[in-house]
């Protein structure tokens, strides 16, 4: 096996976010979904070499947090950070996002559009990490600042 200082690192995107999240769909590689700080969600079906934005119905900044010239440059965009994503095993196009004071959001259509999905959770809560059975897609865990769900 080759060491790590043998591979070489292209980059190929996504341009406009600050990544901070990612997850592969467990039955195609090709397709993979990356979070960013304050750009929502972009998608790749070529395995990372094109991307495309799909953040319509991500939960959005309130105004007055947009822009503020005190913050620093990465913090400028219009959605809440996406945190973490977990594509479902057996359907790419089922997607769950865990934001940075936006709760969760959910796709069922490739990330075309999303809906919240913070019944039992505050809607401004901070999604830390999400995992989901493998072997039982029905059994989804949150954890939130200060709690599991």
């Amino acid at each position: 096996m080759p060491s790590l200082s043998a591979f070489e690192w292209t980059n190929t995107g996504p341009e406009g976010g600050y990544i901070i999240s990612m997850d592969i769909a467990p039955g195609d590689t090709s397709i993979i979904y990356a979070g960013s700080y304050g750009y929502g969600i972009f998608k790749s079906d070529d395995g990372g070499l094109t991307w495309a934005q799909k953040s319509n119905g991500l939960p959005e900044w309130p105004e007055p947090v947009i822009n503020i010239f005190t913050l620093p440059d990465w913090w400028f965009g219009d959605y809440y950070p996406t945190t973490t994503i977990q594509v479902h095993p057996l359907d790419s196009d089922r997607v769950w996002v865990g934001t940075n004071g936006g709760g969760v959001a959910y796709s069922s259509d490739g990330g075309q559009t999303w809906n919240l999905r913070n019944i039992g959770l505050l809607d401004s809560a901070f999604v830390n990490e999400m995992l989901m059975s493998p072997t039982n897609p029905s059994f989804f865990m949150a954890a939130v600042v200060g709690s599991v769900y």
